[in-house]
């Protein structure tokens, strides 16, 4: 999957989330780091998501999906 079809799939599941950054796990798995673009900070949810090549989106974190935040690409 490309990033950008990966973005354009994330944006229409979660509007009021901006992603930051990124990584590409395996084969057309992108995992998205996020944040709300209303900058609100005491709602609990997920900042990760992923993104599937089947167009499946979904929270995460990062123990669930091991990454570390040193290797995220920056957006």
């Amino acid at each position: 999957m490309k990033l950008t079809k990966a973005v354009e799939l994330f944006k229409q599941a979660f509007p009021k989330r901006r992603p930051i950054g990124y990584w590409i796990k395996g084969n057309n798995v992108i995992i998205f780091n996020t944040v709300r673009l209303d900058g609100q900070t005491d709602v609990l949810e997920s900042a990760q998501y992923v993104v599937t090549s089947d167009g499946a989106v979904y929270g995460t974190n990062p123990v669930l999906d091991d990454i570390a935040p040193s290797k995220m690409k920056k957006l």
